[in-house]
């Protein structure tokens, strides 16, 4: 019987040891690019007026550079288009909404 729980207090420590390890590193140039490349989309998709045909060629391929091509623009531009609803919303439901989202 001893033996059981000190098999069971091993495994136990064993895995709450993995639990409070410290925390991991923020690599901060990573997210101060994601910032840069959040803040030039939205400028670029209120200049365009969420219309991407109306966005030039030059803002496009940087889009393209930022977001890995074609096909992250497009999911980019969808989600800005037509936002996700609830789920991740700080916001409690029917809290009002600043006019532009802003």
């Amino acid at each position: 019987m001893k033996i059981k729980a000190l098999i069971i207090s091993c495994l136990a420590g064993i895995l709450v040891a993995g639990c409070g390890a410290a925390g991991q590193e923020i690599d901060k140039d990573a997210s101060a690019k994601a910032v840069g490349n959040a803040q030039m989309a939205r400028q670029i998709f209120d200049a365009a007026g969420g219309k991407f045909e109306a966005v030039s060629e030059a803002d496009k391929a940087k889009l393209k550079e930022a977001y890995g091509g074609e096909a992250g623009v497009q999911k980019l531009w969808s989600s800005m288009t037509n936002p996700p609803v609830g789920g991740g919303s700080a916001m409690p439901p029917g809290a009002p909404v600043t006019p532009g989202g802003n």
